[in-house]
């Protein structure tokens, strides 16, 4: 009977062991024994009360129910295996060390983010500086075409004007000639009169009819005379070219050709050097947006160094406060075992 009884009890220690082990992982480290001596002192001798059997010595129940809340707190806490609070301890050192493999996986996501954010503003500058470089060069192009034109059109109205000039001089020089004439042809009767008299009283001569022998002489000597002017003004142009162009030969044909490929050679290397000028401009747009958006991944990066390093402090201070905890511990079931 004695024998039955002490199972039963040993049962009861079990289970109240297990319940402990159970409130045990959600109750932290500094108030773990308060609970477990506050629910021993209000529910063990209850249930000891009322599981115990009748016929149990009296001195064993008494023995029981006066030792057990004072004394069963103290065999509990040195009787727990350390391997729980191990566990603990592991088990926030890993959720530390996942919080910080997390944080790296964030950095370097944010910093594929960044590149990827970074190459993509590169990408759309070069476009627009492309699109506003094509713009400006077709603004340029129909510059010159309107400025060519407007410069070929002047020239064509100088060079007209420059072939009715000597035409007009030369009407003028043939109407003075065939007014001498006249007044040669009646000198007999003006011989006595001054000559400033003579041709403020004589009229104008008629101008010849048309299509006579006098009028198609006239008409000759005007052409000779355009026509003499124009070759002069040609043979100038020719001959200022030269002395402009690198050009030692002196046919006309020859002169005209190189000036040509002259002219063309100085517009080629013109555009290519707008061109370029434009392919600097761009590139220094482009490096001035590469360094801010350098910095700004830069600040970020620095940033998040900061956010590391400050968890890192933290895991440090955690991990020191287990060793610590763990020694205390160890230290206190020293004692309890002496």
């Amino acid at each position: 009977m004695t024998s039955s009884s002490e199972i039963h009890v040993q049962e009861v220690l079990n289970n109240l062991s297990n319940s402990i082990k159970r409130d045990a992982e959600i109750v932290d480290g500094s108030s773990f024994t308060a609970a477990i001596a506050q629910q021993d002192a209000t529910a063990l001798p209850t249930s000891l009360a009322t599981d115990l059997p009748v016929s149990l010595p009296a001195e064993l129940t008494t023995a029981l129910v006066a030792d057990l809340p004072v004394g069963l707190p103290v065999t509990i806490a040195t009787s727990i295996p350390s391997q729980d609070h191990n566990h603990i301890g592991q088990e926030q050192l890993e959720r530390i060390a996942q919080q910080h493999q997390q944080e790296q996986a964030q950095l370097q996501a944010a910093q594929a983010q960044a590149q990827a954010e970074q190459d993509a503003q590169v990408q759309a500058q070069v476009q627009a500086v492309q699109a506003h470089v094509q713009a400006h060069v077709q603004a340029h192009v129909q510059a010159q075409v309107a400025q060519a034109q407007a410069q070929q059109a002047q020239a064509q109205a100088q060079q007209a004007q420059d072939q009715l000039q000597p035409l007009q001089e030369a009407l003028i020089e043939d109407s003075h000639v065939i007014h001498v004439n006249t007044l040669d042809s009646n000198s007999s009767t003006l011989a006595t009169v001054p000559i400033t008299s003579v041709a403020s009283a004589v009229p104008p001569p008629a101008k010849p009819a048309p299509g006579s022998e006098e009028w198609h002489r006239i008409r000759r000597d005007n052409h000779k005379e355009v026509e003499r002017r124009r070759r002069d003004n040609i043979n100038q142009g020719i001959n200022d070219l030269a002395a402009v162009i690198p050009n030692n030969d002196k046919n006309k044909g020859q002169i005209l050709r190189q000036a040509v490929n002259y002219i063309t050679a100085i517009q080629e290397a013109q555009v290519k050097m707008m061109e370029e000028m434009q392919s600097v401009e761009a590139i220094k747009f482009e490096r001035e947006q590469a360094l801010v958006a350098k910095n700004l991944v830069q600040a970020e990066l620095q940033n998040l160094i900061t956010q590391h390093d400050d968890l890192k402090r933290n895991y440090d201070a955690l991990r020191k406060e287990y060793n610590d905890a763990e020694e205390a511990k160890k230290k206190q079931r020293t004692a309890d075992e002496e």
